[in-house]
């Protein structure tokens, strides 16, 4: 073998393209695409039910949140707000829209996820391949490095997912945006309807549905009134994008923290979870006035109520900095903190527990 490599150049060249060619085998890029949709599906069904299981619990706190976030509310608090519902509309006021939260966030979760998870293992797969290709170049210059070059290439035809490189923070945050954008393009209508149905009078009987509420919109607004709020809705893609930053770096930094004390393990679910309520309660924070102008925007007064009449996403925010004060900004916040940790935590857990192994950002 040494005399192959140093005696003759010819034949170390003809040994590094078989080393390079397996790296682009038709039979192993379909496999490595096989693998790739296959993780995309399992994340997107473990974020779906997760999703589905946290809304159930913690959708009484999204209706307090909505009553509390329009104008005119006479809810002074969460607490307030709690008791004011029960005692006047009753315990089933407490899941009006439910059939809304569940089909939106339903399809919401499954669709970002899987977006997700699928942008984000193509991009580590072409950086991992370009990595490579400028590593075998630089190995070109010296025939001693044919067995490295082996090694290497050996290790890049198993499926991207399996790969542990990191994808510079703002490739992670751009793909999580860019997978934000097409799923709330499909639901934005459905968060419509669930506006409108939480913040009717009529609603506290549960007679409103889905469907019927959103012809109704459609009748005496047009089909265009489906789509309201779809600005700040495309702002808030950075809400799970910040959410998954932020918790990715924080595993990240808690591994590399227990390898450095010879402690090297993944962590355990109460970690998980706690990781999940921080980077839940940093993205919620930083994208809470945007949250308050969807609703805004969407939300339409009861007839014989004042009605606010509001022109973008910037009115939003002008009117309510002039007529309520910065804080007017984090109205309802309080309910939203509580039930996106919760719930946020509780996705992440199951996310990790039932995905795969780097569920949901590595």
């Amino acid at each position: 073998y040494q005399r192959r490599v140093h005696g003759d150049s010819s034949t170390a060249e003809s040994t590094m393209a078989q080393v390079i060619k397996p790296t682009s085998l038709p039979k192993e890029q379909l496999a490595n695409d096989r693998d790739r949709m296959l993780k995309a599906l399992k994340e997107a069904l473990a974020g779906l039910g997760g999703q589905v299981y946290s809304s159930l619990i913690m959708f009484p706190m999204d209706v307090v949140k909505i009553r509390m976030q329009v104008p005119g509310n006479k809810y002074s608090s969460m607490m307030g707000a709690f008791s004011t519902i029960l005692s006047e509309e009753g315990f089933s006021a407490m899941y009006t829209g439910l059939s809304s939260e569940l089909l939106k966030s339903g399809i919401q979760t499954f669709l970002y996820y899987y977006c997700y998870s699928a942008m984000k293992d193509s991009a580590k797969a072409a950086q991992a391949k370009d990595e490579l290709t400028k590593k075998l170049q630089k190995m070109q210059a010296t025939a001693t490095a044919l067995a490295e070059a082996k090694q290497a290439a050996a290790s890049s035809v198993k499926p991207a997912s399996k790969s542990h490189t990191d994808l510079p923070v703002w490739v992670g945050l751009a793909i999580g945006i860019m997978a934000g954008i097409i799923t709330q393009t499909f639901v934005n209508p459905l968060s419509v309807i669930q506006t409108r149905i939480m913040t009717s009078k009529k609603s506290g009987g549960g007679s409103q549905g889905v469907f019927s509420t959103g012809l109704a919109i459609v009748k005496e607004e047009g089909f265009l009134a489906l789509y309201k709020g779809l600005i700040p809705t495309f702002i808030l893609c950075s809400n799970p994008a910040i959410n998954n930053l932020v918790f990715d770096r924080l595993k990240s930094f808690y591994v590399r923290w227990l390898y450095q004390r010879q402690h090297p393990r993944n962590p355990n679910m109460m970690e998980i979870f706690v990781m999940g309520a921080i980077s839940k309660v940093v993205s919620t924070i930083v994208t809470y006035p945007y949250i308050m102008a969807k609703v805004r925007l969407q939300w339409k007064g009861n007839p014989g109520e004042a009605h606010v009449k509001y022109n973008g996403t910037i009115d939003v925010i002008t009117k309510i900095l002039q007529h309520e004060g910065f804080f007017g900004l984090f109205a309802g916040i309080q309910p939203q903190l509580m039930k996106s940790v919760l719930s946020g935590a509780m996705l992440m857990l199951l996310l990790l527990l039932f995905g795969p192994p780097d569920a949901p950002c590595v």
